[in-house]
């Protein structure tokens, strides 16, 4: 909830996911909100160009945005996890807006690979998380006022999908934690058995494949190369030994990098979390903190007591 003029507002006007984006936004005036889908482009290369004309022609292109859009300001930053919706986007920029400022913003969406142009309204502006790593000092909420039909269908279906999977997978996260507070001990001893098993069928695999591959080299190295029973063992032991052991370090290659991405993904998710809950632990009132602990306290006691 937001408080504008002394009324309290709800801003989650449709669901919201946390995107990857590359963010360009301009500050413009109300008059221009109804500027067309072409003036964009031009604006966009307009200051793209000015980025990399020489001193003397920058402040002749300067001056001529000037004139064109008084009062005008632009911010480009890199590649942000966005908070972004069919109706709004929230978002940390080094600038302090004010509410009711009108934006000019330009969105690369990284997943799709899809471009979305259009003006918000500035709703709020706040400092950002105190809590985050390499944060800019603002965060900026504002609210979509001419997202064409087309901009808006696409926004849709990357919120749709996102919410989909993040439904399943909260889905069966919670079913997972609900099932291992209530046994405990089953549950490790079944996550132990799969883990057996599934080592068990990795191996099984990979001796099937191994005396495959004997078999085959026993066969293909005598009617290619003509060689004597003795030198063909001789010649497929090497052979073989060589492409397991490339394949060993192939297998090995992929399994720590899925295995580094993984990791970094879920220090990036526990991070933000932290900071999110340390932000909003934060915000919290001494009472309201009170509450929580006492909760806590008595959930855990009864956990342990009568769960266990």
């Amino acid at each position: 909830m937001l408080k504008l003029n002394n009324q309290k507002t709800n801003r989650r006007l449709d669901f919201r996911i946390y995107e990857q984006v590359n963010l360009f936004y301009h500050k413009i005036d109300q008059h221009q909100l109804n500027t067309a889908k072409p003036d964009f482009d031009a604006l966009f290369t307009d200051y793209s160009v000015n980025q990399t004309l020489e001193p003397i022609a920058k402040e002749v292109e300067k001056l001529a945005i000037a004139q064109s859009l008084p009062g005008s300001q632009s911010q480009e930053n890199d590649t942000l996890n966005v908070n972004l919706s069919s109706s709004g986007i929230a978002f940390t920029g080094k600038d302090q807006l004010k509410a009711g400022d009108y934006l000019m913003i330009r969105l690369f969406l990284l997943s799709s690979m899809t471009v979305v142009m259009t003006c918000c309204k500035v709703v709020y502006c706040k400092p950002s998380n105190p809590h985050e790593t390499d944060r800019y000092p603002y965060l900026v909420g504002a609210q979509f006022v001419n997202l064409t039909a087309e901009d808006r269908a696409l926004l849709n279906s990357i919120v749709a999908k996102r919410k989909k999977y993040q439904l399943v997978g909260y889905g069966l996260l919670a079913s997972f934690l609900t099932v291992l507070l209530l046994m405990p001990e089953d549950i490790f001893g079944l996550v132990i058995e799969l883990i057996d098993r599934f080592s068990d069928a990795i191996l099984d695999l990979w001796f099937l494949a191994s005396d495959y591959l004997g078999l085959g080299l026993k066969r293909s190295i005598p009617y290619l190369f003509h060689t004597t029973p003795r030198l063909t063992d001789i010649v497929g032991f090497y052979v073989q030994q060589g492409i397991e052991f490339i394949a060993m370090l192939l297998v090995v290659r992929f399994s720590w990098l899925a295995i580094k991405r993984f990791s970094q993904k879920s220090a990036k998710f526990l991070l933000r979390k932290k900071a999110s809950m340390l932000y909003y632990w934060g915000e919290k009132s001494w009472l309201d903190k009170l509450k929580v602990i006492s909760l806590s306290v008595a959930v855990i006691s009864g956990y342990v007591m009568f769960g266990l």
